[in-house]
């Protein structure tokens, strides 16, 4: 899934991590979730990393903190200053704020 994601194939990276999460895998590393969330905005697909951050959710998996920075600065990077807000309220509920 990492070279899915370092090469921008988000087809591929979303059918790994579906089957990943079907199959009750979580991820080995914080450093994958951040690749694929960095994949997501390399590609502009916002829709879609909203599906995987809700994907992610129902399956309890939990980001770092690391992981919100990206998506708050990937946000405001793309003028998305909504997505940004929640990012931030999503921050101050896990206690990272």
């Amino acid at each position: 899934m990492r070279m899915y994601a370092d090469r921008d194939r988000l087809d591929d990276v979303e059918y790994c991590v579906g089957r990943m999460l079907k199959d009750g895998v979580s991820f080995s590393c914080d450093e994958d979730v951040e690749k694929v969330i960095c994949c997501y905005f390399r590609r502009e697909a916002y829709d879609r990393l909203d599906m995987f951050l809700e994907c992610m959710k129902q399956h309890s998996c939990k980001l770092t903190k690391t992981a919100y920075d990206l998506l708050g600065a990937g946000y405001r990077r793309a003028g998305l200053l909504e997505k940004t807000n929640d990012v931030v309220s999503e921050m101050k509920r896990t206690g990272f704020v």
